[in-house]
């Protein structure tokens, strides 16, 4: 809607750019309740792998490693949830302009999802058979998504030093 509402001269915070009326207001409101619900659901993912990452491993007889403990301690569980919650609030404060925070999860999240892992996981079902057409296309998408994520990870590190941003 932005777009349609402002052609090129939209802004990066586009909910800014509307005048106050009841509208926007719902929309603003929206936006909350949207953030709210989502956070716990990003927070939750985000602690079990601090928690896969945190644990001690010891192999086992089968090769595979096993974690010490299967459940979290609520000790380990508070300091997680915690220190989440933390640098949550630390970057939040830290960083006053959303476009910032979405150019750098495009560059490397979304250019990992829709271009690095597809290929990959192409080629990793398929890693036995012959070499085909599928199978180079699917190795040169996950090359050009490496790519693409480096250069433009690059360009925002770049363009936060120079102070354009």
């Amino acid at each position: 809607m932005g777009y349609l509402s402002f052609g090129d001269d939209v802004l990066p915070n586009v909910i800014s750019m509307y005048d106050t009326n009841i509208f926007v207001t719902i929309g603003r409101i929206a936006f909350v309740i949207c953030i709210l619900f989502s956070y716990p659901l990003q927070a939750h993912p985000a602690r079990a792998c601090l928690d896969k990452i945190f644990s001690f491993a010891s192999p086992s007889k089968d090769g595979y490693s096993k974690l010490s403990s299967p459940d979290m301690s609520n000790t380990k569980f508070v300091i997680l949830t915690s220190g989440i919650l933390l640098s949550s609030y630390i970057i939040a404060i830290l960083v006053s302009k959303l476009d910032l925070v979405l150019a750098f999860v495009g560059s490397t999240g979304s250019t990992i999802i829709y271009f690095v892992l597809p290929g990959i996981f192409y080629y990793k079902i398929h890693e036995n058979d012959p070499w085909d057409r599928k199978k180079i296309l699917a190795t040169c998408l996950a090359c050009y998504g490496i790519c693409v994520m480096a250069t433009c990870l690059t360009l925002n590190i770049i363009k936060v030093s120079s102070g354009n941003h």
